[in-house]
């Protein structure tokens, strides 16, 4: 199945790797805004350093994923969480509505059009085959000379990381002028898109970072829940718009019974790519009976994921 965005015809899919914004990231994070002021005078102050929608849209973003933490409490107790642009430039924390709230009133005010987007997500490989029960994240939807593009601010600014409890302030560069193909795939508004259904949504692949900005097109198999014969070979394939590089994968099993001894664990496999086209095909072969997590990377970069079944074929007879 192919991975068609709602309105896809007016998100822009123009390459942005060549673009540098170290000038623009530099001068937003210098910008000092005192808690006390609204988003009037931080417009202002960020406009100073902007000229072109394109160096706008960039300094927001910047500002916000540098400046706001996730509010981990308001995560927890929705009834607390900070959502309003105002608490979040006092508070300089935020759940995804302030964040997303807080882009789009800076934006509306320096001249963008840009529009909150509420629907569900899903941020972690453990959340295929999961899905909340109402809408569960917000991000942007920002208009760039003539072209609309995706941002997720929340995202950009980093993660929770749910050992700890704690927020983890990295800037995830992919997030901004996102690509939307990877990005539907764990971004869908609330009324879902041409080719989606609830069901679908919540059955596909987790996309890692390396498949963003790579003109990625399609996954197989498109559904991401796996059931499987233990030691039989399964393929795996990556779709791109242009021929990709030869790059060794390396496919990791991740438990999803936390009670299995780690000697019980299967090994890592690295994977040699075989190129055909502008696909990837990968050769997998299926592990020992259990559940998992198949976590594929090239080099230290996440690129896909998926819950899987082996099973034992001989088991009881």
């Amino acid at each position: 199945m192919k991975y068609l965005l709602f309105s896809i015809l007016f998100i822009s899919i123009v390459p942005i790797f060549g673009q540098d914004y170290k000038h623009i990231d530099e001068a937003a994070q210098k910008i000092v805004h005192w808690r006390f002021q609204g988003v009037n005078s931080l417009a202002r102050k960020l406009d100073k350093h902007a000229e072109t929608d394109e160096e706008k849209a960039r300094i927001i973003f910047s500002w916000i994923t540098d400046h706001v933490k996730y509010h981990v409490k308001g995560l927890e107790k929705p009834r607390i969480a900070i959502r309003s642009t105002k608490k979040t430039l006092w508070r300089r924390k935020a759940v995804c509505s302030g964040y997303a709230s807080l882009y789009r009133d800076l934006a509306n005010k320096m001249g963008l059009d840009c529009e909150l987007v509420s629907g569900y997500a899903r941020n972690s490989y453990r959340k295929i085959g999961f899905l909340s029960h109402g809408e569960n994240h917000a991000w942007n939807r920002v208009k760039i000379d003539s072209s609309w593009v995706l941002m997720d601010p929340t995202w950009g600014a980093g993660f929770v990381n749910f050992n700890t409890n704690r927020f983890n302030k990295t800037f995830q560069e992919h997030y901004y002028r996102a690509d939307p193909t990877p990005f539907q795939m764990d971004h869908q508004e609330k009324d879902f898109a041409l080719d989606w259904s609830k069901e679908a949504f919540r059955r596909a692949p987790h996309p890692g970072k390396g498949l963003y900005n790579r003109d990625f097109v399609e996954a197989f198999p498109s559904d991401g829940i796996i059931t499987a014969n233990q030691g039989e070979k399964m393929r795996f394939t990556l779709t791109f718009e242009e021929k990709p590089q030869s790059r060794m994968i390396r496919a990791f099993f991740l438990p999803i019974d936390t009670t299995m001894n780690k000697e019980d664990l299967p090994r890592p496999q690295s994977l040699s790519p075989k190129i055909e086209g502008n696909a990837i095909h990968l050769d997998l072969k299926i592990p020992k009976e259990g559940k998992y997590h198949i976590l594929f990377f090239e080099k230290d970069t996440y690129q896909i994921g998926y819950r899987l079944h082996s099973i034992n074929p001989y088991a009881g007879m």
